[in-house]
C-alpha cells in the first residue's frame, strides 16, 4: 500500500505536524496521551439524565434517537422521555468489559418497544458483522423488518432474500455498490452521497429499481467520485 501511495507517505513524513483543532488552545494540545486522556474525560457530563432528553426534543424540535441503549429498560425508559427512536449499540470497536453484544440485546429490547426495527450491518464502523445466519434468526421477530446491509459483498443480496424471505427489506448501506445491489433484488440504499447530490441519486435509484441497468449505470457514473 505504502508503494502505490508514496506521494501520500511522503507528505505525511515530511510535511507539517498533524494536529486536532479541536484541541487547540486547550492543555490537551502538547500531545501527551495523558495529558490528551484526561482533557477527554473532563468533556463527560456525568449529571445528565433522562430529562434532558425531555428538554433535547423540546429545543431540537425535530425526531431524537438515543445510542448505546442496551436493555429493555432502557428503552422504554427512552420513549417515556420522549425519544422517536433508540439504537441498539455497544459502540462497536469502543464498548466496555462486560458489555453485551447488540445481536444479545436486540431480542429483548424489539419486545419491550413498539416502533419497526431495521438491522445496521456496517462492519467498517462496527468492527462486527452480522452474518446471514443471524440475519435471519433476528428476523424472525415481528418487528424486525429490514437491514440496512453495508458489507459491499453482493452475493448476500440473493442469500438473505432465501434466508429471510421476499418480504423482509434489503437496503444497501455502501453507495459504491448500491447500484448493483438494488439490481439484484435490494429495495434501495440508505445514502451518504444522497446528502449532496440528492436528486441524481434517486434517479439512479429508480432507474435500477425497475431493472434499467444501462439507465442507472449511466446516472451513477458521475456519481462515482463523491
Amino acid at each position: 500500500d505504502f508503494a502505490r501511495h508514496w506521494q501520500w507517505l511522503f507528505d505525511v513524513g515530511l510535511g507539517p505536524k498533524v494536529t486536532f483543532r479541536n484541541f487547540d488552545g486547550t492543555a490537551a494540545q502538547s500531545g501527551n496521551a495523558v495529558t490528551i486522556t484526561q482533557f477527554i474525560a473532563g468533556q463527560y457530563d456525568l449529571s445528565v439524565n433522562w430529562r434532558d432528553v425531555e428538554w433535547f426534543k423540546s429545543v431540537w424540535g425535530g425526531p431524537v434517537l438515543l445510542k448505546g441503549i442496551l436493555s429493555a429498560e432502557d428503552a422504554k425508559l427512552a420513549a417515556a422521555h420522549g425519544a422517536d427512536g433508540v439504537i441498539v449499540s455497544n459502540h462497536g470497536g469502543r464498548q466496555l468489559e462486560g458489555a453485551v453484544s447488540a445481536v444479545q440485546a436486540l431480542p429483548a429490547i424489539a419486545d419491550a418497544v413498539e416502533h419497526p426495527i431495521m438491522l445496521y450491518n456496517v462492519p467498517g464502523r462496527t468492527v462486527a458483522d452480522i452474518k446471514p445466519a443471524t440475519v435471519a434468526r433476528l428476523a424472525k421477530h415481528p418487528r424486525v423488518f429490514g437491514i440496512k446491509e453495508a458489507t459491499g459483498e453482493l452475493n448476500r443480496v440473493a442469500e438473505l432474500r432465501q434466508l429471510c424471505g421476499a418480504d423482509f427489506a434489503l437496503y444497501s448501506g455502501d453507495d459504491a455498490t448500491a447500484r448493483e445491489f438494488m439490481l439484484q433484488g435490494g429495495h434501495g440504499v440508505i445514502s451518504v452521497t444522497n446528502n449532496v447530490a440528492p436528486k441524481q441519486m434517486s434517479a439512479m435509484c429508480m432507474a435500477a429499481l425497475t431493472g434499467d441497468r444501462q439507465r442507472a449505470l449511466e446516472l451513477n457514473a458521475p456519481l462515482t467520485g463523491l
